[in-house]
């Protein structure tokens, strides 16, 4: 099928990330990408530096993982 992206920006995404997956976020270095679960859903991380990272989740999925982003933001601002 096809993917979804999502392009995500802060000042820091540490708190962020905590909550939506168990990548130990502060620690992967630049340019890391890994598989990981967020909401129940297979996506792919590549996180470009400590305030911005890139995530993959199949289409399908979308609007699931959108609703996760939103809530997660939402519990750490």
């Amino acid at each position: 099928d096809a993917w979804v992206r999502f392009d995500l920006s802060a000042d820091s995404l540490s708190p962020l990330m905590e909550r939506l997956c168990n990548v130990d976020f502060p620690a992967a270095p630049a340019g890391f990408a890994s598989r990981t679960v967020i909401e129940h859903t297979g996506c792919y991380l590549v996180k470009h530096s400590a305030a911005e990272v890139t995530l993959y989740g199949p289409r399908s999925s979308a609007r699931s993982l959108l609703h996760a982003l939103e809530v997660a933001a939402a519990s750490v601002a």
